[in-house]
């Protein structure tokens, strides 16, 4: 025990390879005093990832408090938060979450409300609060709270705030993205226009970054309604938005059978769903859904580049000559693509090769269609 407090002084030292080191040999931290030295090495060493991990291994049973001690740091509050602060914050909730009764996931919600209010707060409320969502029941815990519950009411006024800034379409894109990411978790009991402001970000929103988010905060939400408006305005969306919004579709088992039903009304081209969430679909454990993806959508590889690919099976008994291979590159793929710093950059990267068995590579070579990325898709 000596060694022991002589080692917890050091969580202090002036060299953060010190401090992680200590975060590694007190492990597990239980007392008070501990709780203390792991508050000022997660603080100071907020931007290494590596000290971070420490701090998680580190904290045992004793997260709540640490975060407690942490949001509860006026001058660490008064000082900005910069985006490692935002990550220990975020890492340390999920971290606590987890392991937290009912009762501490009131606790840790009050010592989010009962901040004072800077702009500095607001964001640590906001991501914080995301982040006992995504990990913890707080809903039906909050739920069973009087109306009027100081506990309840304050987090009402950060989803308000929230709420205010993710319509706010001058302020910095990633204030919102968190404001948005939060409103993904409110009810509508709460808020009955929480799911009409997260399809109209899906829709409307001109910052890319925050339709996702908008997306993604829909996913949170079993009702079919949203996903309906989604399917009508398709056409209209970007790729990148559009594959979003078909990986939430694929996910659920209602929303799946909606797109199936809009791809058989012809609302939606069986081309327009991207390669991966047809193959989920396909795959689906719910045997209605699989009987009427494998029935409506075509097959990822036509069958005659089955049978291509069958034919060609004789090649690989054959000799292979990398040098004579690097020719037949330059003449035939360096328009589109680059390996080993031949070629030019424009079509998918193609140089994880050396990874790949012979069979996967004459299948990607006849078959290119089935390790195409999505973002090279265009129908």
């Amino acid at each position: 025990e000596s060694l022991r407090s002589e080692v917890l002084k050091l969580a202090h030292d002036a060299d953060p390879r010190v401090r992680f080191q200590v975060a590694l040999s007190l492990a597990p931290m239980h007392g008070r005093a501990e709780v203390d030295a792991l508050k000022h090495i997660a603080i100071s060493g907020a931007e290494d990832i590596w000290t971070r991990r420490a701090v998680a291994l580190s904290v045992a049973d004793t997260a709540v408090d640490l975060l407690r001690a942490i949001l509860t740091d006026s001058a660490w509050l008064a000082d900005g938060m910069s985006e490692g602060e935002k990550q220990l914050v975020v890492e340390l909730t999920e971290l606590a979450a987890k392991t937290a009764n009912v009762q501490q996931q009131l606790e840790m919600a009050s010592v989010l409300g009962q901040l004072q209010p800077s702009e500095q707060v607001e964001r640590l409320q906001q991501v914080a609060l995301a982040a006992l969502y995504r990990r913890a029941a707080l809903g039906r815990a909050l739920s069973g709270l009087p109306e009027d519950d100081p506990t309840r009411v304050a987090i009402r006024k950060i989803f308000d705030t929230a709420k205010k800034l993710a319509d706010d379409s001058n302020a910095e894109a990633s204030r919102r993205l968190e404001a948005v990411a939060l409103l993904g978790y409110v009810s509508e009991s709460w808020d009955p226009e929480s799911l009409n402001r997260l399809t109209r970000l899906a829709i409307e929103e001109p910052t890319q970054a925050v339709q996702l988010a908008a997306i993604d905060g829909l996913s949170n939400h079993s009702e079919i309604k949203p996903w309906q408006t989604l399917l009508a305005k398709f056409p209209s969306l970007m790729p990148v938005v559009r594959n979003r919004v078909l990986g939430a579709m694929v996910r659920n088992t209602k929303r799946s059978a909606l797109l199936l039903d809009a791809v058989e009304s012809g609302e939606i081209l069986p081309t327009e769903i991207d390669r991966v969430s047809a193959d989920q679909l396909r795959r689906h454990s719910d045997k209605t859904i699989l009987a009427r993806a494998n029935k409506i959508l075509p097959a990822a590889v036509p069958k005659d580049r089955e049978l291509v690919l069958a034919d060609y099976q004789a090649v690989l008994k054959l000799k292979s000559d990398p040098v004579r291979g690097r020719e037949v590159f330059r003449k035939q793929c360096v328009t589109c693509h680059s390996v080993a710093g031949i070629g030019v950059r424009v079509g998918p990267n193609i140089g994880d090769n050396y990874a790949k068995t012979e069979q996967q590579l004459l299948a990607d070579i006849i078959q290119p269609n089935r390790a195409i990325d999505n973002n090279y898709r265009s129908e």
